[in-house]
């Protein structure tokens, strides 16, 4: 499905609170942490995304444009301020013209990231987009991402926090950085990944390395193939369910890693298909 087929004729007013770096000042990309308050009718769910638009006509002559950004918190049904409060995790990109070599940033990601405190700008959605925490207690997570593919995760966490703190079900997150810069999220240990759950529910695998493998990080692969037996025992229950978030290459490292502890890759393929077809496997990945 392609951006200009998702519809955006319900559209809000979102004001922005805050916007914080969470990547140091030398970083090669900045992440930002930005904080929005949309209008009183906005209604989402922990794991959808929304798409900010901008009035700027594309290539194709749209008048807008427009990009998919994941929700990075789960809704505050205890909040008594007006508004609904939505986080995003927004990394500045930019990109290379193959034809004249010059590089040129992305108006979407810099548009987001330049904002200040009281802009307004127009969302629309929110959308579905593949990412829906179960409602069950008894479903199994396994998540794995990198860099802001953090973001739906940390929404995950949110609602579980909130909605089931005293769930049985089992939550594993793989989760690799290039460099510790892009451990997004993974930085505050006195609010974050480690204080949600206890050790026998929840894992949590934040990994810095700044070695990388045809440009997925090193230590990602190295601990999915450490632990590439208790994500295949996992998968195997039918309460399981797989998210998979961030680089597209980090496709092929799970394909690799899932079908050796599988026995085989058509054991594995075979099992992908039917947590697919059961509505039970997720992934957002970009380029």
């Amino acid at each position: 499905m392609h951006l200009r087929d998702y519809d955006i004729s319900q559209r809000y007013t979102a004001t922005v609170r805050s916007s914080e770096p969470i990547t140091a000042e030398d970083a090669e990309a900045e992440v930002r942490h930005i904080v929005m308050r949309v209008d009183d009718d906005f209604r989402f769910k922990a794991g959808q995304s929304i798409g900010v638009l901008l009035e700027e006509p594309d290539d194709f002559g749209n008048p807008y444009r427009m990009r998919l950004y994941s929700i990075a918190n789960a809704p505050n049904p205890k909040s008594v301020e007006a508004g609904v409060e939505i986080e995003l995790c927004v990394r500045r990109c930019s990109y290379l013209d193959p034809v004249s070599g010059e590089r040129y940033p992305g108006m979407l990601s810099n548009y987001l990231c330049d904002a200040s405190s009281g802009d307004t700008l127009t969302l629309t959605g929110p959308y579905g987009r593949n990412f829906q925490a179960p409602e069950s207690p008894e479903a199994n997570l396994l998540m794995i991402g990198t860099g802001t593919g953090m973001a739906p995760f940390r929404a995950f966490l949110h609602y579980l926090l909130d909605a089931q703190p005293e769930r049985p079900g089992q939550v594993r997150l793989f989760y690799g950085a290039e460099t510790g810069l892009e451990r997004s999220y993974g930085n505050v240990p006195e609010t974050d990944l480690g204080q949600y759950y206890e050790e026998r529910t929840f894992k949590a695998f934040q990994i810095l390395s700044a070695a990388t493998h045809a440009g997925v990080p090193a230590s990602l692969e190295s601990v999915l193939e450490d632990n590439a037996g208790d994500a295949w025992e996992l998968i195997q229950d039918p309460n399981t369910h797989v998210y998979v978030a961030g680089l597209s290459k980090i496709a092929r490292v799970l394909d690799d890693t899932l079908g050796s502890a599988a026995g085989s890759d058509e054991v594995w393929q075979t099992t992908k298909r039917a947590l697919m077809a059961q509505k039970r496997w997720s992934e957002l990945l970009y380029d």
